[in-house]
């Protein structure tokens, strides 16, 4: 009781100002963390198993309303799987959709989750539920609240009221506006310099010459995807109002005799993390392949017994199925062969790679049985054989 007491005391006592705070962080904190969005769109990192949570519940047949097929144009009807929660999913659920052909209105809130009722947790035809990583949001969520209020009672009781301000406060208040401002500029011109590198060279653009053509004959073709963080997104209500952070993490690349000019351009692009070859791969980009700190999917060239030796126009060899063993040092754990040359015993070298985790074979001469000695050999290692990556 004493306790309690002494709860309440401290509640009432607190500083208009801070009261106003922690409703601001405890606002913000559940847009972040209670409505949900299509777990397939979220920049949430997941644990493989809670995707395959998702994966489960939208393959799963739950009940969906007849339609009413003496309708002209009957709508078509869809499960979609709607996660929630951060740092931590703790809730993932399955709603029946329609969608009847017809646009929706255009609103301001369009493109705002948290403005829409079914990316609230009210209701579902089927769901899962992590207590534990519901706790632990609810923790962190509770932490942040009363770090915020702390910190502002403390400023304002050490300057015995809110509009007192001395040199400290300055300093403090040019941080925390100058590391935002930083952090926008700084993305800004990068997705900036990233646009223009597939535009053709003109006055104003940043990109290097010779290099903007994304199309099959071009250099290298590249793909953009939101690289912030996830709060921030969830914040948002979605990634409309934060193209800035709209960066490059996937490249295709057609190697011919510019292959060094197409990768001093590609190394500009920090948040690249896939990297294919359409054409042969040059044996020298296996060093430049290392200059890409956040690279993690690599997709190798088709090899086949006839494929030239070297690159088109030069002299430069080609990376063959005989220099596997060079990936070594490319901190690599997603892996795609291919090409009839790729046998048991290549996939058996890239699957020793110390990063390694995932090895997808398209159009190898790997057979069935090989690839049940393979997992056999190597359990900790997904080696699937399919027909797209």
């Amino acid at each position: 009781m004493t306790f309690l007491r002494r709860s309440i005391s401290i509640f009432k006592g607190l500083h208009g100002v801070t009261w106003v705070v922690i409703g601001m962080f405890a606002l913000a904190l559940m847009l972040i963390i209670v409505p949900g969005d299509v777990y397939y769109r979220s920049s949430l990192h997941r644990s493989q198993s809670w995707w395959d949570v998702c994966r489960g519940l939208e393959e799963n047949r739950v009940a969906t309303p007849p339609l009413d097929m003496s309708a002209i144009n009957p709508p078509s009807t869809y499960i979609v799987v709607y996660d929630h929660g951060w740092p931590f999913p703790y809730l993932a659920r399955a709603i029946i959709e329609q969608d009847s052909g017809t646009p929706p209105i255009a609103t301001w809130h369009e493109n705002i989750s948290w403005c829409h009722r079914v990316n609230w947790p009210f209701g579902a035809e089927a769901s899962v539920f992590r207590l534990w990583a519901f706790l632990l949001d609810l923790l962190l969520a509770t932490t942040i609240v009363a770090i915020a209020g702390g910190l502002t009672e403390w400023r304002i009781r050490s300057r015995h009221g809110f509009f007192r301000f001395g040199l400290l406060d300055l300093f403090v208040g040019v941080a925390f506006l100058s590391f935002p401002l930083g952090y926008y500029a700084y993305h800004s011109r990068l997705h900036e310099f990233e646009e223009q590198a597939h535009q053709p060279p003109g006055e104003n653009n940043l990109a290097p010459a010779g290099l903007y053509d994304s199309s099959r004959d071009g250099s290298f073709s590249t793909l953009p995807a939101y690289t912030g963080p996830a709060w921030l997104e969830k914040l948002c209500g979605g990634i409309d109002h934060l193209q800035f952070l709209d960066h490059r993490y996937f490249a295709n690349i057609w190697a011919d005799e510019s292959w060094r000019q197409t990768f001093d351009t590609l190394e500009q692009f920090p948040y690249l993390s896939t990297i294919g070859f359409q054409d042969p791969m040059p044996l020298g980009a296996v060093e430049r392949l290392a200059k890409f700190p956040r690279l993690k999917r690599l997709i190798l060239p088709v090899m086949e017994p006839d494929s030239a030796p070297t690159i088109k126009g030069t002299d430069d060899p080609v990376f063959g199925r005989e220099h596997l063993s060079q990936l070594r040092d490319l901190r690599i754990n997603w892996l795609v062969l291919r090409g009839s040359a790729v046998q048991a015993e290549h996939v058996a070298a890239v699957a020793s790679l110390p990063e390694v985790r995932n090895v997808l074979l398209l159009h190898t001469a790997v057979t069935s049985e090989d690839l049940s000695a393979l997992q056999q050999r190597f359990p900790y290692i997904k080696i699937e054989i399919t027909d797209y990556y």
